[in-house]
């Protein structure tokens, strides 16, 4: 009981507003869903980074959409395992092409891996998030983004 009073003073069942604590899920914004992204959020803050994965792969069960690959895919490049986001990432682009946090998510993580194929999937992102490529993309884009981003 006292979860589903959480889950609903953050705003977690339908129509939730869109400064919700929860991200916004376009597949299935259910409750069942959200409540793993929750579930998801507090293990990673609590360091306990098995539960939170466990509770990203019950998201994507759950939402059929392109954002649990997403969120996946970051919380696997905090972890440092940037193989398996670039993996995550991917899915996420197969569901929905245009996803530009999952291209964005997808060239940074292959940052370390493949700097070129990270250069070209960047280079048209770097005026959408250009302070995120300043701290971890490519060497090659670095320069050019670090202006973008003081400019903003």
């Amino acid at each position: 009981m006292r979860w589903a009073f959480i889950l609903l003073s953050l705003g977690c069942g339908r129509g939730a507003p869109p400064g919700s604590v929860l991200p916004e899920s376009p597949g299935r914004p259910d409750v069942l869903a959200r409540s793993w992204y929750l579930k998801a959020a507090v293990s990673a803050a609590r360091g306990d980074a098995l539960a939170a994965e466990r509770a990203h792969r019950w998201v994507g069960r759950l939402d059929g959409g392109s954002w649990p690959g997403v969120h996946r895919g970051r919380f696997l490049l905090e972890l440092g395992r940037t193989g398996e986001a670039a993996e995550a990432f991917q899915i996420a682009l197969a569901v929905d092409p245009g996803n530009r946090q999952a291209e964005l998510g997808l060239g940074l993580a292959l940052s370390e891996l493949q700097p070129e194929r990270a250069t070209e999937l960047l280079e048209p992102l770097v005026d959408f998030e250009p302070c995120a490529i300043t701290m971890s993309g490519p060497p090659a884009l670095r320069g050019r983004a670090e202006r973008a981003c003081l400019e903003r």
